[in-house]
């Protein structure tokens, strides 16, 4: 008959074991976003560039961890059938691989891409609510079969993102829209894009009197919002709001791009940053921007790549880090601070 000593000895041994055997539980793995910055000139006369994109984003899903590819606009330059179907070739590379969404520029816009009306409607034939909502997280459209304002969401590290896609110079009833699409969703981490909203000097578009091309300047006409009216008027309300992001400034071969982080009414952080190099060889020689999230190491990296030409963008306007952010779950609203405005990076 064995001694207690004995049983013990044999119950702590099991015990031992089952700490040693004990699963650990894997770090979360960070994930990327592709950005398409302004394509416009590759559906004109480079449709090979734009491919090059699409399809290096598919071969490098796995090993990059990419989980949704946002354009940020002018998928044409004038705004014809031929370049939409060049453009959309080129996107539905991605169909059935991972999930995207597109939203017009200023050349996606009226006759010849001129942005005299609010004319959509090449947008909406060849990316149609009805291809773009059998995409995994498909949420919703502000107008009925018009993909101009929509909105998407997906889950990784363990957080859960609502990606919020909004028309060139937003008007007064998207930003109202999309002010409830936001509310609803307080547990999301939310990323904004739209076509025109950073400035390549660091700043807001619109918060100068110096800035050119802003939205209100063309035929959509007064009701259009800049990015500074944007900024008042629904990202520094929403404590859940991550990031923005955008094109349509270009400034030169090397590329237009600029960054700023804003403090949100509740005093969340939010980078928000330009990409567009439409200016460079070719239309842009293929860059475009990877953001990865790593909510372990509370850092979202910044790089530009070109599969094109296979190279990086190294200087500091395309390479960068934003460090200590806040990318775990969020399980309920800050309460609001004094309001602030938004201030260069």
């Amino acid at each position: 008959m064995r001694s207690v000593l004995e049983i013990t000895a044999a119950l702590l041994l099991v015990v031992v074991a089952g700490v040693r055997s004990a699963p650990v539980a894997a770090a979360p793995k960070p994930f990327v976003l592709a950005i398409l910055p302004d394509t416009q000139h590759y559906s004109e006369s480079y449709p090979e560039i734009f491919t090059s994109q699409t399809q290096w984003i598919v071969d490098n899903l796995a090993k990059q961890n990419i989980l949704f590819v946002i354009h940020e606009g002018d998928v044409t330059n004038r705004n014809t059938d031929s370049q939409w179907k060049r453009g959309l070739k080129s996107m539905s590379v991605l169909d059935g691989k991972v999930p995207y969404s597109v939203l017009p520029g200023n050349h996606d816009i009226g006759f010849l891409g001129l942005t005299g009306s609010r004319d959509t409607s090449g947008l909406n034939k060849h990316f149609p609510v009805s291809k773009l909502s059998k995409q995994p997280g498909f949420g919703g459209v502000f107008e009925a079969n018009r993909i101009d304002n929509n909105y998407f969401t997906f889950s990784a590290e363990g957080t859960d993102y609502l990606l919020l896609f909004l028309e060139f110079g937003p008007r007064d009833a998207v930003l109202q829209w999309a002010s409830r699409i936001i509310a609803a969703n307080p547990t999301r981490r939310v990323i904004v894009t739209s076509h025109a909203h950073t400035y390549f000097d660091n700043t807001l578009q619109g918060s100068k009197s110096s800035h050119v091309s802003n939205p209100e300047s063309y035929g959509i006409g007064s009701g259009a919002n800049n990015g500074q009216k944007v900024w008042d008027k629904l990202i520094r309300k929403h404590p859940n709001i991550l990031m923005v992001l955008n094109g349509h400034m270009h400034n030169g071969v090397d590329g237009g791009y600029g960054r700023l982080t804003g403090t949100g009414d509740a005093g969340n952080k939010v980078f928000q940053m330009l990409a567009d190099y439409q200016d460079g060889v070719k239309g842009g020689n293929g860059f475009l921007r990877l953001l990865t999230f790593d909510a372990a190491a509370r850092k979202i990296s910044v790089t530009t790549y070109s599969p094109y030409v296979n190279q990086f963008k190294t200087d500091a306007g395309n390479q960068f880090e934003y460090n200590d952010v806040e990318l775990g779950p969020l399980t309920r609203q800050r309460a609001p601070r004094v309001a602030t405005r938004a201030a260069a990076a």
